[in-house]
């Protein structure tokens, strides 16, 4: 069960936040016992050579109220099909950009939805207090990564494709 904070994410606390979010299904277990999980991220940072690299990355909620900015090089893009994932987009799949929390700052009247993972992983996302408009993710398994949600973005910043990652939770609907 998930833990919703009430207050604003103070910016201080951004700068320990890690990333990739963890499956809730046992197929995610399964793959990361496995080894997949690690491969494809390796896999996505080593096609970083395909990104579009920007100094300073900036994002923001649907109402403008909430919003960040990273001045960190982008490390890798993925496109997440986990069911966490597809509950935080309201869709088939959650595209993100994969930055460094050390450069990283939330703005603005962002909350915090912390949840435990099957895996035992903590999840963090950070959406608009006043929308709900998704804005960024993290996980105490890449504690050194911040995941930005890309339709928070505020210029398109990579170019396709972008690694997918946990396509055997695709939903059947999703063409």
């Amino acid at each position: 069960m998930g833990n919703l904070h009430s207050t604003p994410f103070p910016l201080e606390a951004a700068h320990v936040i890690g990333a990739l979010t963890s499956s809730t299904s046992s197929l995610y277990s399964q793959q990361l016992a496995a080894g997949v999980v690690s491969d494809t991220i390796r896999s996505a940072s080593r096609n970083r050579r395909d990104l579009h690299v920007s100094k300073t990355i900036e994002g923001s909620c649907l109402c403008g109220a909430s919003g960040f900015t990273a001045t960190a090089d982008i490390q890798f893009a993925i496109q997440c099909y986990c069911r966490d994932c597809q509950h935080i987009s309201g869709g088939a799949k959650l595209p993100q950009i994969a930055v460094s929390s050390r450069d990283f700052a939330l703005s603005g009247n962002a909350k915090v939805y912390t949840k435990t993972s099957d895996t035992g992983n903590t999840v963090k996302l950070m959406f608009c207090a006043d929308c709900g408009s998704p804005l960024c993710k993290s996980t105490s398994k890449m504690r050194d990564k911040v995941f930005l949600c890309a339709g928070s973005l505020e210029t398109d910043l990579v170019s396709e494709p972008f690694q997918k990652v946990f396509e055997d939770c695709r939903r059947i609907w999703d063409t």
